[in-house]
């Protein structure tokens, strides 16, 4: 995400191209989530670049290193493998994953239930995400018809975090039986910084509206707030680790959350 958020800001600087292109490998080489963890900013550096900058240099560039580093990857996989067949074999396996009995049973149900889970683990965090979003598709017209700029907010960052967390959490929500939290593992950073974002956003649109004593007070409001929630998320992780449950399934959360 840094990476592909620094070619965004700098599409000319073709330093963070070959940086960009060996990290996504990297993760590709990892775990099969690196599909997404890849792909998701590479995607949405191409609409930058096509629909954005009109840099069809850079389009080319990300199409092609994209193609050879994943090409690289399968170089790799076959020769630790000792085959091709038998690595596109293996690959093909672990990302059927999801599709035996236990899966079925623990980690689906309908879209809805995969966010309730996260309302159920962090319900400020999810809160405070979803303002962040909308900020994020708004750029600057709240905090304007509060009478503040707002801070300043590289809004092509916020894009970026949005589309990356909305990606990861709709592939949880809607592919049949990936629905736990290992798998959007990836996607923690930008969803608790996309939280990070509603809060700053929505403490500028108070500082326009407020007067200076009631925004102090609300400052300190809030401070104890984010203690509370914090103290509140940890001993969430304490129950749900301690319960020795198989995996972060939707299941198991709420049936040991009792919800």
């Amino acid at each position: 995400m840094y990476l592909a958020c620094e070619i965004a800001r700098s599409p000319r600087r073709f330093l963070w191209y070959p940086a960009f292109f060996a990290v996504g490998a990297y993760s590709l080489l990892t775990k099969e989530s690196g599909v997404l963890a890849y792909g998701l900013p590479a995607a949405w550096l191409l609409g930058v670049m096509l629909w954005k900058e009109r840099y069809w240099k850079g389009a080319v560039l990300l199409v092609l290193g994209g193609l050879a580093s994943l090409a690289g990857c399968v170089l790799v996989w076959s020769l630790l493998a000792g085959g091709m067949s038998t690595a596109l074999s293996a690959v093909n396996h672990s990302f059927r994953s999801g599709g035996g009995a236990w899966a079925a049973k623990n980690c689906s149900g309908p879209w809805y239930q995969f966010f309730y889970m996260l309302w159920i683990v962090g319900p400020a965090t999810a809160a405070l995400a979803l303002a962040g979003a909308v900020f994020a598709a708004l750029p600057g017209r709240l905090p304007h018809l509060a009478g503040s700029a707002g801070p300043s907010v590289d809004q092509r960052a916020a894009a970026a975090l949005t589309f990356f967390t909305l990606g990861f959490f709709a592939f949880s929500a809607f592919v049949p039986n990936f629905q736990y939290l290992r798998i959007i593992g990836p996607a923690d950073g930008p969803y608790c910084l996309l939280a990070g974002l509603g809060l700053w956003r929505l403490l500028s649109l108070a500082r326009g509206a407020l007067r200076e004593p009631d925004y102090r007070a609300l400052i300190v409001l809030v401070v104890v707030g984010v203690v509370i929630a914090a103290g509140r998320d940890y001993s969430t992780f304490r129950t749900l680790s301690g319960s020795r449950m198989e995996d972060f399934a939707v299941r198991f959360i709420r049936d040991v959350m009792q919800r």
